[in-house]
């Protein structure tokens, strides 16, 4: 699935509704192409990515990113029965298909980039455009926080890690005391 076609997912246009919009709006598909484009098994072409993206607000880079937004994919028992004599096992429950940090982070990624391109395409008003700022902000928290690049700086400066590094700088530099004081009074201020 992608981007785009979470979103056109997201709009409930199904059957012949969808088509009738997007008849309106210009574009002549059938239900089974719009099906197919919001279940992520084709993409629209140039043209109709387009027209999507002015009748139905779906931004035309949409359909080459990964969704913004995980998706989890639930594992249901089967339907099938086993044959007569043999004892039936007992039904599984269902499974969630947990997502991985670096998953997580791709998709984090997915949400800044369709943002940003969001922000830079838009005509919204200030508070409209805000409020992209305040979701881009939270999108690129997301990605930190996954791909392990979020330590902010206050953390890290008053972690015991720092504190044995600079321990072991300003220990190094012994017999270099003029050294030594310069070291101690960048690493003062990083505090």
């Amino acid at each position: 699935m992608n981007e785009g076609a979470r979103q056109l997912d997201g709009k409930n246009l199904k059957g012949s509704a969808a088509v009738a919009a997007l008849a309106g709006a210009g574009l002549k598909v059938t239900r089974m192409t719009v099906s197919r484009w919001s279940r992520g098994k084709s993409v629209p072409d140039d043209a109709a990515r387009d027209v999507l993206a002015s009748a139905l607000g779906i931004p035309v880079p949409a359909w080459d990113l990964e969704p913004a937004v995980p998706t989890a994919k639930v594992s249901r028992p089967s339907k099938h029965k086993p044959p007569r004599g043999k004892p039936r096992p007992p039904p599984s429950p269902l499974s969630l298909d947990m997502p991985t940090a670096a998953a997580l982070a791709k998709e984090a990624l997915a949400a800044v980039q369709m943002l940003q391109i969001q922000l830079e395409s838009s005509t919204l008003s200030i508070e409209g455009r805000k409020k992209l700022g305040d979701m881009l902000g939270a999108a690129i928290d997301r990605y930190a926080k996954y791909s392990g690049q979020g330590a902010p700086e206050k953390d890290l400066v008053n972690s015991p890690q720092w504190a044995r590094l600079s321990d072991m700088l300003v220990g190094a530099l012994v017999k270099h005391p003029e050294a030594a004081r310069a070291v101690q009074a960048v690493l003062r201020a990083a505090r």
